[in-house]
């Protein structure tokens, strides 16, 4: 009886992350625009991506192609090495169990079910975590359940395939065994924790921005109290085995992840902790100390990783936060005076969270959130005590919470630790049974909250309803007029629907984490937006080597114009440039532009929201320059 009484919060988590997945395949089925039968439409930009690497892994029997050393597809005419490009990872899985599970489910729908439960396991590590600062599973499991009732948990809901879906439940597991290796001291969980850490940053490429927020607030932390967790010997094991990992798997051996800022941050600590035992016994010297290893070691790391190939990968991430930071979160009414990287990373999903979805992403764990840096505070300042422990935990649910108002992807991160935090931080100001009282009603509260939130679910995703139809029929004119093989230009949103759903190669595509694609698109929209149709043609026909462009009327302007360095509030595009030649209202003005020959034209009569203007995709034969219209 008392094992069974020990297991019961366990068991409970089981049935709690089996009840979380199920949700999460009835809500996203029960949309109204999710097609669980025909998934052309529903897939573009990186869900798209992900599905063609699923159906190519499925195709070759869950290994990877032969062909993905140098893949012609995903930027034609170059070719690109997948596995060094790209964090390939939730695709595996998915191949993996697809013979074994999928049965005669729609690949797209087994896509559905394979995630939610791979997002569900991120409960697992919360719980864990949890435990090892409680210390009890029942505290642990109320943990799990303010994750699970957390708005923001849920921000991945509806998509096909999302990277982090796998990404931060090995993230999540990553904080739990970090957090017993520094309670017990023990190799086997710093080792696995380190384990973890690798394979979470190879499934997703943001997710090391995330860790470098987290060795920052440890770093801090050092500064302030003098405790380093880099100074254990165990740390060194731990280390090694990451280096090797680093050295092992391609996309991290790729992106240099062993000259990365997070890389950068943890020599610091190291190499502070092995000078600084005896001399920086006060924060002045220790912030001395810290502030010069951190220097020497990202002008040393940094250094290198600037004269190495791919060293100028991620220098966009660097331009994007710099703005963000200068512009305090709002994207300035001129997107010329941001650089083009900069523009380019902010849109979509790295946004500045509005304050609405801040509540709505958040609501009663905002108030959590107070008593968290409260309690922090007092435990900052006690940093000589026991208590001093959940310092860096409040700091760093903190920093999570302002990193995801800066990117709102970042939500679904802050939603591991801010529970965990505000369960630390409500257990350590009440009494027990207070403060399990007043979790107990915020969980009720974001319950409720949540429950009204998935009663009429729909994935923004999806919207408007007409595009699905319009990118169903130019998918298949794409087929009918596109010989296979030949390559289509599209914007990276379009190109992996293209992809995925013809074969037909593509120009670009969405992952700009190479510099080399993001001057694709740059070159691409700098062509649209600012040049003449008879440069976007050369362009096309020369250095893209095709002789066919996709051109989607309605997501073009609405969507880049702004990457394109144009103002919100531009009611057309400039004259004279192939922009204002090919978005003209009058469908049959697009016959009168040289060097193009209109193909296919969604017909008007596909669209079922007449308000989307223009709306309608168009497939243009690009002729030679010279060549007779």
């Amino acid at each position: 009886m008392a094992r069974l009484r020990a297991a019961t919060p366990f068991l409970l988590l089981l049935g709690l992350i089996a009840l979380c997945a199920a949700v999460r395949v009835q809500v996203t089925l029960a949309d109204p625009l999710f097609d669980a039968q025909d998934p052309r439409g529903l897939l573009r930009s990186d869900p798209g991506l992900l599905f063609h690497f699923t159906q190519e892994l499925i195709a070759n029997g869950g290994a990877t192609p032969a062909d993905w050393g140098a893949d012609p597809t995903l930027e034609f005419p170059a070719t690109c090495d997948v596995p060094a490009m790209f964090t390939v990872g939730i695709e595996y899985v998915v191949a993996w169990l697809h013979p074994l599970l999928a049965g005669t489910a729609p690949l797209h729908v087994f896509c559905v079910e394979v995630a939610a439960v791979l997002a569900s396991l991120a409960l697992l590590g919360v719980f864990g975590l949890a435990f090892e600062l409680t210390r009890s599973r029942w505290d642990a499991l109320i943990a799990a359940l303010a994750c699970a009732t957390l708005p923001a948990a849920w921000r991945t809901l509806g998509f096909v395939l999302i990277r982090e879906d796998l990404s931060l439940p090995l993230y999540a597991l990553h904080l739990w065994l970090f957090a017993r290796a520094a309670r017990t001291r023990g190799y086997g969980s710093a080792l696995l924790a380190s384990v973890a850490l690798v394979l979470a940053l190879a499934t997703w490429h943001a997710l090391g921005f995330v860790v470098a927020l987290q060795l920052g607030a440890l770093w801090l932390w050092y500064v302030w109290s003098g405790r380093n967790p880099f100074v254990d010997r165990r740390a060194l094991g731990a280390g090694l085995l990451f280096v090797l990992g680093c050295v092992l798997v391609p996309v991290l051996r790729a992106k240099l992840a062993l000259l990365s800022l997070p890389v950068q941050i943890a020599a610091s600590l190291a190499l502070a902790g092995a000078l600084g035992r005896a001399r920086a016994t006060t924060a002045p010297r220790r912030l001395a100390l810290a502030g010069g290893t951190l220097v020497a070691s990202a002008a040393a790391l940094g250094g290198l990783a600037a004269l190495l190939p791919g060293g100028g990968d991620y220098r966009h991430v660097v331009s994007f936060a710099l703005a963000k930071l200068a512009h305090l979160g709002q994207f300035p009414a001129d997107p010329s005076s941001l650089d083009f990287d900069a523009r380019l990373l902010w849109q979509g999903p790295f946004a500045t969270m509005p304050a609405a979805l801040l509540w709505t992403s958040y609501g009663a764990a905002l108030v959590g959130l107070v008593a968290v840096v409260a309690a922090g505070l007092r435990s900052w300042r006690a940093r000589d005590s026991a208590d001093a422990s959940f310092a860096p935990l409040a700091l760093g649910a903190l920093i999570a919470v302002v990193a995801s108002w800066l990117v709102l992807r970042l939500s679904a991160v802050a939603a591991l630790v801010l529970p965990v935090a505000i369960v630390a931080a409500v257990l350590r100001r009440w009494r027990p049974a207070v403060a399990r009282a007043a979790l107990a009603a915020l969980v009720v509260v974001q319950l409720a909250q949540l429950g009204s939130q998935l009663e009429d679910f729909s994935c923004s995703w999806y919207e408007p309803p007409a595009r699905k139809l319009d990118l169903r029929d130019a998918l298949a004119a794409v087929e009918r007029s596109v010989p296979p093989g030949e390559a289509v230009c599209a914007d990276f949103m379009t190109a992996t629907a293209v992809l995925a759903h013809t074969g037909r190669p593509a120009v670009m595509q969405p992952k700009y984490e190479t510099a080399r694609s993001r001057e694709r698109t740059r070159m691409f929209l700098d062509a649209f937006f600012h040049q003449s149709p008879a440069e976007l043609q050369r362009l096309i026909r020369g250095t893209f080597r095709t002789r066919w462009f996709l051109l989607d009327r309605a997501s073009l302007w609405t969507d880049f114009r702004q990457i394109a360095g144009l103002r919100a509030d531009a009611q057309a595009p400039l004259p004279g440039t192939a922009a204002w030649a090919m978005l003209q209202a009058d469908p049959r003005s697009l016959r009168e532009i040289p060097g193009f020959v209109p193909v296919y034209v969604t017909p008007a009569g596909l669209q079922s929201d007449r308000r989307r203007q223009p709306g309608w995709y168009v497939l243009f034969e690009v002729q030679d320059p010279g060549e007779p219209r």
